[in-house]
């Protein structure tokens, strides 16, 4: 799985954030922990946002790639109903979301938790351009 973040960003152009990757020194990141933008549209699929490969589409990129860094487009509805999750949906949410093929088993619902709520936090916090970074080593 390539490394992932959500970062986003003000005043930058997409090639200032993607050469920013390492010591994050503009734009506001999020470490994604290796969900790539499969697993965000399926999230989106059950939150009801569009279906996967809809929403799989929308994640295109920005700028052209960079050597083995990608930015792409955070779908704005996808970005909005996370913003919008109470805790009782992403307890709803996650048993359903752990069962993706993409995650092999290996989510746990604890993870998944923390790491949904902390999205929230992070999208309510952070306004601008939305872009999932992936680096593919």
């Amino acid at each position: 799985m390539p490394l992932t973040s959500v970062v986003v960003w003000r005043d930058y152009t997409a090639s200032e954030i993607i050469h920013a990757h390492e010591s994050h020194d503009i734009g506001h990141w999020f470490r994604a922990r290796n969900m790539d933008m499969l697993v965000f549209s399926k999230l989106g699929e059950i939150l009801g946002v569009a279906d996967h490969d809809a929403l799989r589409k929308e994640f295109v990129p920005f700028d052209s790639p960079e050597g083995t860094l990608f930015l792409f487009q955070y779908p704005l509805a996808l970005r909005e109903r996370i913003a919008a999750l109470t805790e009782a949906e992403i307890a709803e949410v996650v048993p359903q979301w752990a069962l993706i093929t993409e995650f092999g088993g290996m989510a746990t619902h604890e993870k998944l938790t923390t790491f949904l709520s902390s999205l929230v936090v992070f999208f309510n916090t952070h306004e601008g351009k939305t872009g999932l970074l992936m680096s593919v080593r």
